[in-house]
């Protein structure tokens, strides 16, 4: 028995019980229970006597049934299943302008619809750049610390099954300190041959950026400027668009945060802009499908 609110019980056969009690239950029989104001109920099945805190003073609140209990656990659940039925649906609220793009332009082009909108999808680095390329029906997907493999398994999802558009994938920097060259190019050619698969009209690949702090960055930048050789290579075989935006970067602390990985307000105008300039003059353009 938990302490709570002082109450004495009378039974039909004239027992009496007293203490303190958050909750006491009492089943199969008629009971009495009076409350130290000098109310009186009565319940022919199970009673439950509930205390509470009241100006630091404990007190009964009073008596509640099972089946009252039960009912408000029928409204629950029934206001969850709703919720949830809501969420399935699409009907629920929708969390940013960012999910709405997405969905209205997965649904598009999931309908037979022809893709007019562009599309910016990559990891963290593409943070702040929705200012500048986010424009009419254009969207950017950021995905937080993925890496190549991660928007291969992705991007169908985005694009739908239409056909058209233009997309630019900037992706790897996850990859770049855990995998060696070779694999990480076998990732971008599956991320290719998955691109090709949609249908759209355009395909541009970004190379990674320098990094600006932390423990061996001369060998890191070595290791990215390398790969982004063999990347530009293989983005050739393929007959899609790469767009190396290194110089712009390296050496330049006042285009990153702190963390010297991200970029900061003015590196992600930087990057957007030419970006979208690559956009614009059809680099990639000659891979049509």
């Amino acid at each position: 028995m938990q302490s709570g609110g002082r109450v004495i019980a009378r039974t039909t056969n004239g027992e009496r019980t007293t203490g303190n009690m958050t909750c006491r239950k009492v089943t199969g029989e008629k009971v009495t229970v009076e409350k130290e104001g000098g109310t009186r109920g009565q319940e022919m099945r199970e009673v439950y006597a509930t205390g509470g805190k009241t100006n630091g003073r404990k007190e009964v609140r009073g008596d509640v049934t099972k089946k009252e209990v039960n009912n408000k656990d029928d409204d629950r659940k029934k206001r969850d299943r709703k919720e949830r039925n809501n969420r399935e649906s699409g009907r629920g609220k929708v969390s940013n302008q960012g999910d709405a793009k997405r969905r209205s332009y997965s649904e598009a082009v999931i309908e037979g619809a022809l893709r007019t909108e562009r599309v910016f999808m990559g990891d963290s680095i593409l943070r702040k750049t929705d200012r500048t390329l986010s424009k009419g029906e254009d969207i950017v997907v950021c995905l937080p610390g993925a890496r190549i493999e991660h928007v291969t398994e992705r991007v169908e999802n985005v694009l739908g099954h239409g056909q058209g558009g233009s997309i630019l994938v900037h992706i790897g920097t996850n990859n770049a300190d855990r995998d060696g060259t070779t694999r990480i190019v076998k990732r971008y050619r599956e991320l290719v041959e998955t691109l090709k698969k949609t249908r759209v009209d355009q395909i541009v690949l970004s190379g990674i950026l320098p990094v600006m702090r932390g423990r061996g960055t001369t060998f890191r930048n070595c290791k990215r400027m390398a790969f982004n050789g063999v990347l530009e290579q293989m983005c050739e075989e393929e007959g899609v668009g790469f767009v190396d935006l290194w110089g712009y970067f390296v050496g330049k602390k006042d285009m990153f945060m702190r963390d010297g990985l991200h970029l900061s307000g003015k590196g992600a105008a930087v990057f957007s802009e030419n970006l979208l300039r690559s956009m614009n003059n059809g680099t990639g353009c000659n891979f049509l499908n």
